[in-house]
């Protein structure tokens, strides 16, 4: 009883750990190694515990900041087109959509290739073509573009988004429309 009744204590306390109850706590008085290994036990719990918190704050952190960030976005007046690593649109602002006459749900997540008509299809490979020659990860050009059937005169300012180790993710588009 004395080896059996505590390994059942710590076999029904890590059921209830894996179930997700970190509060539990197992009851071993000895101090020999079932004692030690009762003592270990519940350490750890509190650990998975203080661990489970700071990621949860870790996450919370997080969403808010990435939701500032979208709020930021939605209300600036240039427009914002990010494109990562391959190619895919991962995000437009308002000021892009009503900018450029753009859908999101239309363009959002594909490959910008494929959502450009032929004639600004040319353009953009153009546009970084000349930023791929100058090297320094950065253009900005006046363009006209025609879009149903009127010509915007934009600023366009591409530039290319690198992580900490310096390794390029993609590409955030400004747009300005300067056409006034």
């Amino acid at each position: 009883k004395g080896i059996t009744e505590p390994v059942q204590d710590l076999a029904e306390a890590t059921r209830k750990i894996a179930q997700g109850d970190l509060n539990h706590e197992i009851d071993i008085v000895a101090d020999d190694e079932i004692g030690v290994l009762g003592t270990s036990f519940n350490q750890m719990t509190k650990d998975l515990k203080r661990s489970k918190q700071g990621w949860e704050q870790a996450n919370l952190d997080l969403e808010r900041r990435r939701y500032y960030m979208e709020t930021i976005l939605r209300n600036i007046s240039a427009g914002v087109i990010s494109v990562d690593g391959n190619g895919i649109i991962t995000t437009i602002n308002r000021a892009a959509e009503k900018m450029l006459g753009i859908q999101p749900q239309k363009i959002l997540n594909r490959p910008y290739e494929e959502v450009l008509i032929p004639d600004h299809r040319i353009l953009a490979e153009e546009v970084l073509q000349e930023m791929r020659e100058r090297g320094d990860g950065f253009i900005e050009k006046q363009i006209d573009v025609t879009l149903r059937k009127r010509v915007l005169t934009i600023l366009m300012t591409i530039t290319a988004i690198h992580d900490d180790e310096g390794k390029e993710m993609g590409l955030a588009v400004v747009f300005e429309d300067l056409t006034q």
